[in-house]
């Protein structure tokens, strides 16, 4: 297959070393260094979408999300398929982090989402709403005092609190919270319905209501 001239073609040997190295040092925690192993292998295999989007990933983790959305807008710009690719929900959330509307609604579009409200030029520019999406829980502060709350979902990329957290988690009732797109576990209630628990990003709008404790 051609792309802009160029042949696709499996990665080399040395793309593949350079980024299996490269999340191994993400995990523990070494961004710097992984980040150089994987500029690397985007400038070995450009033409691969997968180059760009493994560093939209790192951008990510690392919540730089000018350059999540750069590069995640370069990796789907290679994809062979026209929607359910994992790189345009990257794009999503780096949209939705960046309050870019307009690209928030054509990355869940193009993912196969429906968005309402896209019709009219007024409306596809606001953040996108009434994708009744549901309820889901959210796992508050994953990388500290971790907490799972229930709230209500959004748009793909963001929760609302309904519960009361604990102040230990550092979150309050009503705040917004940015989430991952890959559930982490699942809750499951009484009435037998099992719900998706995603891990939370950062904080995206912040709640003025205090969280009072009451020892007894």
């Amino acid at each position: 297959m051609r792309i802009f001239g160029k042949v696709r073609h499996r990665p080399s040997a040395s793309w593949r070393q350079a980024t299996d190295r490269a999340f191994t040092l993400i995990g523990d925690g070494r961004y710097e260094d992984a980040g150089a192993l994987l500029t690397r292998a985007a400038d070995l295999e450009p033409w691969l979408s997968e180059s760009w989007f493994n560093l939209a990933l790192l951008h990510k983790f690392r919540h730089d999300w000018e350059q999540a959305r750069a590069a995640g807008l370069r990796a789907v710009a290679l994809l062979d398929r026209e929607s359910g690719a994992p790189d345009w929900w990257n794009v999503g959330i780096a949209a939705t982090a960046l309050q870019d509307w307009p690209l928030a609604r054509r990355a869940w579009q193009a993912y196969g989402l429906k968005v309402p409200g896209g019709g009219q030029h007024s409306a596809a520019t606001t953040e996108p709403t009434g994708m009744e999406l549901g309820s889901a829980a959210v796992r508050l502060s994953p990388e500290g005092e971790a907490e799972v709350v229930w709230g209500r979902r959004l748009d793909p990329a963001r929760i609302e609190v309904l519960s009361i957290p604990l102040p230990s988690s550092g979150r309050r009732w009503g705040e917004v919270v940015l989430h991952d797109g890959v559930p982490n576990g699942e809750r499951v209630t009484a009435a037998g319905p099992a719900y998706p628990v995603f891990d939370e990003i950062e904080l995206w709008a912040p709640s003025p209501v205090p969280t009072w404790v009451v020892l007894l």
